[in-house]
C-alpha cells in the first residue's frame, strides 16, 4: 500500500470471490419464497439439485460467462432433456444472476437472451388424452369414491390436486357449476390466487357417461 501511494498509483481493490451456489441460497430466500409458488419452488430446488449445482455451484459468479452458459446447454441438449426442462434452467441460472448486477457483483447477465440456445431441444411429448370408449372403459371398473373422482375428471378437466382440493360447497347444484378455489400439493392445501385462477368454473350438464 505505502509502495503505491509513493508512485502515485492507486492500491488495487481487493473483491472477494461470492460463488454462485451462496446467490442461489439468496435468490432462493428473498426471491423464490416469497413470490413464487410452492411448485415453482419445488421444480427450482430439483434442478438445482440435479442440474446446476454441480455444474455451476462451486464457481465464482464473474467466472460464469455465456460461453459457458451456452455449453451448459449444450451438453443438456445431448443428454436428451427436453425444451421444457432445460428452459427450467435457465430461468433458474437467470434468476440468480439477474439481482446480482443490482448489487454490483457482476456487470451482465450470461443467461439473458438465450432463447435461441434452445431451440435445439427436443420438444415436450403431447398431452395424450383419453377417448370417449377409454373413459367409459375407467368408469366401469371404478369402484365407489372413484367413480365420482375420475367422473369429475373427465367431464372438468381439472388438474389432480385440484380435484383433491374440492368440497362440497365449491359446487353450485342450482347454477350446475362448480369453482376450483384450492389445490393440493405434497399433501398442503394451498388457495387459489385470483390472478393466477381467472374462470375456474366447469359447467355441468349432464353428468353421465
Amino acid at each position: 500500500m505505502r509502495s503505491a501511494y509513493a508512485t502515485g498509483k492507486a492500491a488495487p481493490i481487493y473483491k472477494p470471490k461470492v460463488l454462485f451456489k451462496d446467490r442461489y441460497e439468496k435468490w432462493i430466500r428473498d426471491h423464490v419464497a416469497l413470490t413464487c409458488e410452492e411448485s415453482t419452488a419445488y421444480t427450482y430446488t430439483v434442478t438445482w439439485n440435479n442440474h446446476v449445482m454441480d455444474h455451476f455451484g462451486n464457481l465464482s459468479m464473474d467466472d460464469i460467462d455465456r460461453d459457458k452458459v451456452r455449453e451448459f446447454y449444450r451438453v443438456k441438449t445431448e443428454e436428451g432433456y427436453s425444451k421444457n426442462t432445460i428452459k427450467n434452467m435457465r430461468n433458474l441460472i437467470s434468476g440468480v444472476m439477474s439481482p446480482a448486477i443490482e448489487d454490483k457483483i457482476i456487470g451482465t447477465n450470461p443467461a439473458a437472451r438465450s432463447g435461441k440456445y434452445l431451440k435445439a431441444a427436443k420438444k415436450a411429448r403431447k398431452a395424450e388424452f383419453l377417448t370417449p370408449k377409454e373413459i367409459r372403459l375407467v368408469l366401469a371398473n371404478a369402484r365407489g369414491i372413484f367413480y365420482s373422482f375420475f367422473l369429475t375428471a373427465a367431464r372438468t378437466g381439472i388438474r389432480q390436486g385440484e380435484l383433491i382440493g374440492l368440497r362440497w360447497d365449491d359446487i353450485d347444484w342450482n347454477g350446475k357449476f362448480l369453482t376450483v378455489k384450492r389445490t393440493m400439493y405434497r399433501n398442503r392445501e394451498r388457495s387459489r390466487r385470483a390472478a393466477r385462477s381467472g374462470r375456474w368454473t366447469s359447467r355441468i350438464n349432464s353428468w353421465q357417461c
